[in-house]
Formats: C-alpha cells, structure tokens, sequence
C-alpha cells in the first residue's frame, strides 16, 4: 500500500460490524468470522466458504544491478564558495572536500565532516561532525588542509548550520539536544534544535 490516502497501516485489519439486531458483534478473530453476543460476552463461529478462481497479475519486479566497487558519490551537500570564489567546500558520503573552481581540478579530502562555512578571511572552514553514540561537535580546520582541526565545543549535541561571524572572531550554530535527536520522528523535523 503507499502512502497517498492516509497511512500505510490503513484498512489493514479487518473492520467489525453490528448483527442487524444490535445484539451481537460480526468480527474476524483468529481467520475466522465470529459473532459476539454483547449480553453474554459468548463467542460464537459462523460458518463460512467461498469459492473463488482469481487470475495472477504479471511480476511487478525491476531488475537493478548493484554496483561493486569504489563508490561514486551523486550527490554532494552544503557547497559553499570561498571568499575570494576560487574554491568551494562541500561534504559528501560523511566527509569534507575542497574543489578548486578551474578545469581539471579534483576534490581534495579535509576529513570527516558536515556543513560546512568558510572563514570571512578564507583560510578557516568550520564544520560539525555528528555519531549516534557520541553526538556531535563543531570543528574548525585551516583550508588549505594543512594541520590538525580544532574542536570548538566542550558539550557533545545535535549542532547545524556553523558560521563565522563577520570579523571572524566567534562561530555561530544551531544546538539540538543529543537526546532528543536520537528519538526524534523525522529527520527533517525543526523542532529538534533550539
């Protein structure tokens, strides 16, 4: 079933009905029609058959191939162009890349990593990492991807959306509740920051 005229889950049990003397409950239990007499409480079986020849529609299946091998990544997230536009940042499958912006360039790996923003200056990207076990942190590493990064925050949490503030001097973020994120209904859902 999809999802189209309500929930998955609709229409999936059996409904129960009222004998035509409101007396009783006609209802499935056990793959069984029973009626339940209201007075008594008494169970009864009603017997039942039906023959029925139902012709099978064809297979609805879809072959896919399966890829082996080293992963392409389709999809990149968050790119952010530099300061000085000669470069953007992005994350992809967990990690952080910085691609320059001319012909033949390749992405350059700066480590794990999300969302990443870059420094007014362009020689900082903050960005946030984020384990189900852990949490997550705001980080900072130099662009060029030279040296070791630098943890920013002491309390692990759900952190989004890191920036530099315009002279460069604090970082900005949204904080979830680590709590929280792991029992929220739905990834996309807002209310889990604050």
């Amino acid at each position: 079933r999809d999802g189209h005229n309500g929930g998955y889950y609709a229409n999936l049990l059996p409904r129960y009905s009222f004998a035509p003397d409101d007396r009783a409950l006609i209802l499935a239990v056990g793959g069984k029609i029973r009626r339940l007499e209201l007075k008594t409480g008494a169970l009864s079986h009603i017997p039942f058959t039906a023959h029925v020849q139902l012709a099978v529609g064809p297979q609805t299946r879809i072959e896919q191939r399966e890829e082996i091998g080293p992963v392409r990544v389709r999809v990149i997230q968050a790119p952010r162009q530099s300061p000085d536009g000669k470069s953007i940042v992005f994350s992809a499958l967990g990690q952080l890349y910085r691609l320059e912006l001319k012909p033949g360039a390749r992405p350059r790996p700066l480590g794990a990593g999300y969302q990443p923003s870059w420094s007014p200056d362009g020689s900082s990207i903050v960005f946030v990492t984020w384990t189900a076990r852990d949490g997550g942190q705001i980080w900072s590493v130099p662009a060029s991807g030279r040296g070791a990064g630098k943890q920013l925050t002491k309390a692990p949490a759900f952190y989004t959306e890191p920036v530099f503030s315009p002279d460069g001097k604090h970082v900005l973020a949204l904080r979830g509740n680590h709590y929280d994120r792991l029992r929220t209904r739905l990834e996309i859902d807002r209310s889990r920051a604050t």
